[in-house]
């Protein structure tokens, strides 16, 4: 009788684990979603333009403004 409880215990925590695990995942890729094209204004060159975050290249210089949202991982940060 106490291996059953046992294991409906353990089933129980595995059953729970994979639902909050599940549901994380689920906020994550709709958050993913939610900020995928987002519109970055990049000089590339000498040239300044606006284009989406998918489209950035390495020496690519990111213009960031208040409020924006950094679309990689960054080396160093000139602040002028």
């Amino acid at each position: 009788m106490e291996g059953v409880a046992i294991v409906i215990c353990v089933l129980l925590v595995t059953f729970v684990s994979a639902w909050n695990n599940y549901s994380q995942e689920v906020e994550f890729l709709k958050l993913a979603a939610s900020l995928k094209g987002a519109p970055v204004t990049i000089t590339r060159g000498q040239a300044q333009g606006t284009y989406d975050q998918e489209e950035i290249l390495v020496g690519d210089i990111v213009s960031l403004s208040p409020g924006s949202m950094i679309p990689a991982e960054l080396w160093s940060i000139i602040v002028q």
